[in-house]
């Protein structure tokens, strides 16, 4: 079933590019996802689209990563997002991807769990945020 998976809070390290890019050459994450990650220059576009939206308060990434023996950074498994954070604004997005790899073992259900408790606990706007699916 492969190591424990931990979700990090925050952008991706540069070590992490050549990473990226692998698991951007699947073609099912390719027809779910709107940024196209083919070399560490794509890699590095994406993590600094990434940072601005932690510091414009409006999108919050979080890599998901397996723990792996002898590394302190993890394999990346897949990416949970919290999107169109908005003041005012009783609801956001969450998306997420999957690793091909790391597909058919829980890993998106566990990062969204680990999300949506990050959200409702950062943003409880009362108790009533909410959190649609926008997509299949």
């Amino acid at each position: 079933m492969g190591g424990r998976t931990a979700v990090r809070a925050g952008t991706l390290a540069t070590s992490a590019f050549p990473a990226l890019v692998e698991v951007s050459q699947d073609s099912a994450l390719r027809r779910w996802t709107t940024s196209v990650v083919d070399d560490d220059a794509d890699g590095a576009r994406w993590v600094r689209a990434q940072q601005r939206g932690w510091a414009a308060g409006d999108r919050f990434g979080f890599a998901v990563l397996e723990a792996q023996p002898g590394s302190v950074d993890g394999q990346l498994v897949g990416y949970a997002i919290l999107k169109s954070v908005t003041s005012g604004k009783p609801a956001a997005e969450v998306g997420c991807w999957t690793a091909a790899h790391a597909r058919g073992r829980g890993v998106a259900p566990r990062a969204l769990e680990a999300l949506t408790g990050w959200a409702f606990d950062t943003f409880p706007r009362d108790g009533h945020l909410h959190i649609r699916r926008t997509s299949p």
